[in-house]
């Protein structure tokens, strides 16, 4: 049996939807929270939802 590969897309898409769920975040902007994740990368946001979670910076809006 010969199994698809799966795409990045795939891997952020469910790790968004696990992330959403155990830190009862909105589904706007954990997509890219995951994808940061998975990378390694820190995220950079000014979504206070976000803050205080591990390699998040959050940014203070400004005006």
């Amino acid at each position: 049996m010969i199994v698809p590969a799966i795409t990045t897309q795939a891997v952020v898409a469910i790790a968004a939807v696990q992330l959403s769920h155990s830190l009862r975040l909105p589904m706007t902007g954990i997509i890219l929270f995951a994808a940061a994740r998975i990378h390694q990368a820190r995220f950079y946001t000014v979504d206070t939802d976000f803050k205080g979670l591990n390699d998040v910076e959050a940014i203070a809006k400004q005006g």
